[in-house]
């Protein structure tokens, strides 16, 4: 005796339509996959593929260029900062000069001064040696002659005194403008380095 089929919890065969879906995701896929393949393939695209990196290209060198301006724009700027202070270094250098001739000159009064003032003061001990003399000796004209004399050459070393201390204190005057201006010139010297290096910094840009 045969046993009685079997009759299925379904209407429909499942494993034939596990086939059927396997094959329709497969052709799903490969038509997914050829539309992509056949967008990214049209002719346009190409195109506009094209026309970015030209405008790519035409952006850098727009840049590359603007670059190159200001760059040489700045050069030129610290160009000219340089001339201005090399000019002003010049300057400073010649009143320096000047300067420093003017020194070797009160270096010169300043001794002529003091030679003349030791000299006068020299002469102003012997008239007074004269002038002690003559009150010993009681003669009144000898007396007399001898305190003019002892008068006009202590005006005249009180002259020398003043005329050194003139010349002294405007060599102190001189010698500090000196200094002052050394300082200044060197720290310029030093903007002037500085500004150098910019630009030797900038022309290997």
């Amino acid at each position: 005796m045969t046993a009685p089929k079997k009759t299925p919890d379904r209407h429909y065969d499942f494993r034939s339509m596990n086939k059927w879906f396997a094959w329709s995701s497969l052709a799903l896929l490969l038509i997914t996959v050829w539309m992509v393949f056949e967008d990214y393939a049209k002719p346009w695209k190409r195109l506009q593929a094209e026309f970015r990196e030209l405008e790519r290209q035409k952006l850098a060198r727009e840049a590359e260029s603007e670059r190159q301006r200001l760059n040489a724009e700045e050069i030129a700027r610290v160009q000219a900062e340089i001339d201005a202070e090399r000019a002003r270094l010049d300057e400073q250098e010649a009143e320096l000069e000047e300067l420093r001739d003017r020194l070797a000159d009160l270096d010169d009064k300043v001794y002529e001064a003091d030679v003349e003032s030791r000299t006068t003061k020299s002469h102003l001990d012997t008239e007074r040696y004269e002038y002690d003399a003559a009150l010993q000796s009681g003669n009144e004209s000898r007396i007399a002659a001898a305190a003019r004399a002892v008068e006009e050459r202590r005006a005249t070393y009180i002259e020398n005194r003043r005329t050194l201390e003139a010349y002294t204190v405007e060599r102190a005057a001189v010698q500090a403008e000196i200094d002052r201006k050394l300082a200044g010139l060197r720290e310029d010297e030093g903007r002037l380095a500085e500004l150098r290096g910019d630009l030797e910094s900038l022309e290997t840009r």
